[in-house]
């Protein structure tokens, strides 16, 4: 995956869930967000140096088809879904421009639905000054999805929760900007705030190679309310078309193999779930984790050795172990129960590889 950084005099962005995105990117024209695995998520499109979702009204198969083409070429049954694009959203966030921190345009703030095309941006001065200012009632802000620390979607935190900031009947301008960069400590003085755009449509015939030779239009609304939600996976006829190969479902591809960590349904190929595991390749079962071992990831090929402190004595799927209680140790991984602490010995606290030695003039005469 590529980390992409683009230069622009203006720059606008998609609004999602979270902080943090991790998608796939194809060409750097289009990319998949949020989604269980490489080939399923949230659609978003690069246009014209855009990042945005796409709009469900307008959506074809036609579309889905090059998107998955895109992704892992011809090998990928495509089918897709569409979610509300409804957020939670501070609104009535009004400034002057001069205040210091965001807390003091909020006299007025409401929380209320709103959807993502009606979320703010800013993009702050490049110089980062020495000082930033503070909220005086514990109110955050940072900027998300940005190409750089300077830029991205507003979000503000009040009470450990962070929120968008909803552009009610267009108030949401340079004068609000200014008070963001200010808290952050970036310069004013070209400081802007905007809304970001969606894609309306992307039309396509089904027989591009790229999603950027479809015909893209970009909007500040969408109709539908609805965002696309993308899923490529394998055919399994396309992967039978000889007797030793495999649809994949975890990775989406066809596979000579069922790889170690898998399991075999007739032609398709699942991940073993946490707490059970796959040593070969080509097998219709996946094993529990044995006593002393847990495994808390899916896929795998064998079982973790419960660290010096733990132990597990069942055999079910365990996806973690038991800490030892207060009174016992355990000094050795992969073990089954934990060891009583010996007379003359005590330990207070839990999870703990050895016992500790009663100071002088105390003592303990019973074990554990």
């Amino acid at each position: 995956m590529k980390t992409q950084t683009i230069t622009m005099q203006m720059i606008f962005f998609g609004f999602l869930f979270f902080v943090t995105r991790k998608g796939v990117v194809a060409g750097e024209v289009m990319r998949l967000i949020n989604g269980p695995n490489p080939l399923q998520g949230e659609l978003q499109v690069l246009k014209d140096g855009i990042w945005s979702y796409a709009c469900y009204s307008n959506w074809a198969i036609e579309s889905t088809r090059v998107t998955c083409r895109m992704l892992r070429n011809n090998t990928y049954r495509e089918s897709y879904a569409a979610r509300t694009g409804y957020l939670v959203c501070m609104y009535n966030i009004t400034c002057s421009g001069n205040e210091k921190s965001i807390d003091e345009c909020m006299n007025g703030v409401a929380y209320k639905r709103c959807l993502f095309y009606e979320t703010v941006a800013v993009r702050c001065g490049e110089d980062k000054i020495v000082s930033s200012t503070q909220s005086l009632l514990g109110i955050g802000v940072r900027l998300v999805n940005g190409y750089n620390q300077n830029e991205g979607k507003v979000e503000v935190g009040v009470n450990g929760t962070w929120r968008s900031i909803a552009n009610t009947n267009n108030s949401w301008g340079n004068k609000e900007a200014n008070v963001i960069c200010r808290m952050l400590g970036y310069r004013t003085n070209n400081a802007i705030g905007f809304q970001a755009p969606t894609v309306t449509q992307i039309r396509c015939t089904g027989n591009e190679d790229s999603i950027d030779h479809c015909s893209i239009g970009m909007g500040n609304s969408c109709s539908s309310f609805l965002y696309i939600y993308l899923y490529c996976s394998c055919v399994s006829a396309n992967c039978n078309d000889n007797s030793s190969r495999y649809c994949d479902v975890s990775l989406g591809t066809c596979e000579s193999e069922c790889a170690p960590g898998r399991y075999l349904s007739g032609s398709y190929c699942y991940s073993c779930s946490a707490g059970t595991y796959q040593p070969a390749i080509n097998q219709n079962v996946c094993y529990y984790c044995p006593f002393g071992t847990y495994q808390n990831l899916t896929g795998q090929s064998s079982c973790k050795a419960c660290p010096a402190g733990e132990y597990i004595n069942m055999i079910g799927g365990q996806t973690s172990c038991n800490v030892c209680p207060p009174g016992t140790y355990q000094d050795q991984t992969g073990q089954t129960s934990c060891k009583e602490c010996d007379a003359g010995t005590y330990q207070n606290m839990a999870e703990q590889t050895v016992c500790i030695a009663c100071e002088p003039g105390t003592y303990q005469n019973s074990s554990g």
